[in-house]
């Protein structure tokens, strides 16, 4: 499955990705990630660079001694959070 929380909002995003997990046990599911925290749990990360295999493994495996994985984490866990909640804008503004 193509990954569903791509265009979610960080709001609802840990919603649908605990109604997925749990439609997931017991299940092989493939998912396409288009954020990388989404793929954090999976039993196996594959990393593609050019349609070749960059990386393969698990997160805290990849993020020790990863290729391009590595790289990729370090830049996600960079990125300031901007919150979505209106409520929450002058705060983080």
């Amino acid at each position: 499955m193509d990954e569903v929380t791509s265009f979610a909002d960080p709001d609802s995003e840990p919603e649908i990705q605990e109604a997925l997990s749990v439609l997931a046990r017991g299940r092989t599911v493939i998912t396409i990630a288009h954020r990388l925290h989404t793929a954090m749990q999976a039993n196996q990360i594959i990393v593609l660079e050019r349609g070749r295999l960059a990386d393969r493994g698990q997160h805290a495996h990849l993020v020790k001694d990863g290729r391009l994985y590595v790289g990729l984490w370090s830049h996600h866990c960079a990125l300031p959070e901007i919150p979505i909640n209106p409520s929450a804008w002058d705060s983080a503004l």
